[in-house]
């Protein structure tokens, strides 16, 4: 496997297990420990790029994308963008967009501030396919 490679799939590791982070930082609604992935899409391309979305019973929506920039330059890396949505505790949606390139990450919309939540293991083994 290519050091370009690696580096390609340590970044996507770490972007997404960000954004997983800032997802069950929020808040869920209360039935959450017994939601469903009910939608899934997920494509990955020979070149580095990917997108993926999914859905899930409790309103929790998230969509990301990358690509691979600068190929085989110095300044080679790589550009995601993204979103997530979820409807907090008062009810209310938060929806939150995020770009991560060579600038660093940036998010708008509200930060998540509420870290005492967390996914249900049923969540993360549904999102894992288990």
């Amino acid at each position: 496997m290519s050091v370009k490679l690696v580096r390609f799939t340590m970044y996507r590791i770490v972007v997404v297990a960000f954004a997983l982070v800032s997802l069950t930082a929020g808040a869920a609604l209360p039935d959450e420990s017994q939601a469903r992935i009910i939608s899934y899409d997920s494509t990955s391309d020979p070149d580095g790029s990917y997108n993926f979305s999914y859905e899930t019973s409790n309103g929790i929506t998230r969509s990301e994308s990358g690509r691979l920039v600068n190929v085989g330059q110095e300044d080679e890396h790589i550009e995601v963008s993204g979103s997530y949505s979820y409807t907090d505790t008062d009810g209310k949606p938060v929806s939150v967009f995020y770009t991560a390139d060579e600038n660093g990450f940036q998010i708008q919309g509200p930060v998540p501030v509420n870290r005492d939540r967390y996914f249900q293991p049923n969540v993360v083994a549904s999102l894992l396919g288990k």
